[in-house]
């Protein structure tokens, strides 16, 4: 009786706009005090318990970092350098948008972040060329996952942390699907740019180019550092977050000169909201998942697949599926923190590389912020760039199309997740 009680006291909550925090924190308090009659008390050292993780340190420092990026010049002197190499083609700007997003999304590790340090920019230029706001929306929504999946992406340090995988070989494994990702959304832009004849910028000589890369050489050698850090043992990816912020400090001061006091106190209090968020969604996410594990739940759902005797391929197949739904009507790191305990006993058990299936998972929540209902990348990139909804939707499902053929690559051909951590 509790137990039905609490499902529809959250599920109310959440119909009535209440935040995935509050729904959570709430359906586990009534599962933790009502059902197992444990103490509020106990309750809050679950809640400790959960957040009082040197690994997950890395994601505040990263998204720290990158809006210091943003507001020290980095980001936008390296979306100057890729407008000028592509802009002159057809559809060339939009090959831009996604070149840009990579390289954003490897010094960000946010896919929000990315979106404003590229669209802030780049946005303004496709309009000013003649391209549609729906189509310029659409592809800079599009884009904004690969700061979800080429590293140093947050996702990747929260399934690090949900399932004690290492975050350098989390990080490894995301860099080849990116790069799959990204390459996939560039031939869906010259496909779409040959049919409809997208607009070309003016062309800019090798002169001004060979001036922007020089001006971008710090910003490039960003994730030389953190990432070459990384692999090369010289230190964590905790440390390289932390290495990160000193670094984007030094260049917005120094080189660029754009970083001041109150860029500093603004960069500072944006990643205070948005980390606030997240982890109090990931504690609550947790104690709520370990309160459905306490009641047998894990336990049963990873009977019912293994009791279906699935191939690892069609086990994989129906992942995503699930995912992908779940991720239509919640945020992508609720449906991670929730999902997470009930199919990895299913992946050990079936032998699945839990790195295959981490990169995978992050595919599916990229493919859940691009799809309604929720669809936080549509409304994010609407409310950014004050472009209709219905204009955006129009204009992404080409985009979709070409992540769900990356999803598809990538459960087919695991190797282009798992060959660069099997080198270290």
């Amino acid at each position: 009786m509790e137990i039905a009680l609490g499902i529809l006291i959250a599920v109310l909550l959440y119909a009535f706009g209440s935040s995935l925090f509050i729904v959570f924190a709430t359906l586990a308090s009534i599962l933790i005090m009502f059902v197992y009659g444990m103490p509020i008390q106990s309750y809050v050292m679950m809640y400790f318990a959960e957040i009082n993780n040197f690994t997950l340190v890395a994601a505040p420092l990263f998204v720290l970092a990158g809006n210091f990026m943003i507001y020290g010049g980095l980001s936008e002197q390296l979306v100057k350098l890729f407008k000028s190499f592509t802009g002159h083609i057809s559809g060339g700007l939009a090959l831009g948008v996604v070149i840009a997003s990579a390289f954003v999304g490897a010094l960000t590790g946010s896919a929000l972040a990315t979106l404003a340090a590229v669209g802030l920019i780049m946005f303004p230029a496709m309009i000013e060329s003649g391209y549609s706001k729906g189509f310029s929306a659409s592809i800079l929504a599009s884009s904004m996952g690969l700061g979800f999946l080429i590293p140093p992406s947050m996702l990747l340090i929260i399934y690090s942390f949900l399932t004690f995988e290492n975050v350098s070989r989390m990080f490894a494994a995301g860099i080849l699907p990116g790069l799959v990702s990204a390459g996939v959304l560039c031939v869906a832009i010259l496909i779409i740019g040959r049919v409809k004849k997208l607009p070309r910028a003016e062309k800019v000589n090798w002169k001004e180019r060979f001036s922007l890369l020089i001006k971008s050489i710090p910003a490039i050698l960003m994730p030389v550092v953190v990432l070459g850090g990384i692999y090369g043992g010289i230190f964590t990816p905790t440390e390289a977050a932390a290495v990160a912020c000193v670094y984007t400090i030094l260049v917005g001061i120094f080189i660029y000169r754009k970083l001041n006091w109150k860029h500093f106190i603004k960069a500072v209090d944006e990643t205070t909201k948005i980390i606030g968020t997240i982890f109090l969604l990931i504690v609550a996410g947790m104690v709520l998942g370990n309160s459905f594990i306490m009641l047998g739940l894990g336990q049963s759902v990873s009977s019912w697949f293994l009791g279906l005797q699935l191939e690892p391929i069609t086990f994989l197949l129906i992942t995503v599926l699930i995912l992908t739904a779940l991720g239509c009507i919640m945020e992508g790191i609720a449906v991670l923190v929730i999902s997470i305990p009930f199919l990895m006993p299913v992946v050990t058990t079936m032998g699945i590389d839990k790195i295959h299936f981490g990169i995978i998972v992050c595919m599916c929540l990229i493919l859940g912020y691009l799809t309604p209902p929720m669809s936080i990348g549509i409304y994010a990139s609407s409310g950014l760039f004050n472009t209709p909804i219905h204009h955006i939707i129009l204009g992404i499902w080409p985009f979709l199309v070409a992540i769900i053929v990356t999803v598809l690559i990538i459960v087919f051909v695991p190797p282009i997740a798992v060959f660069i951590p099997s080198l270290m």
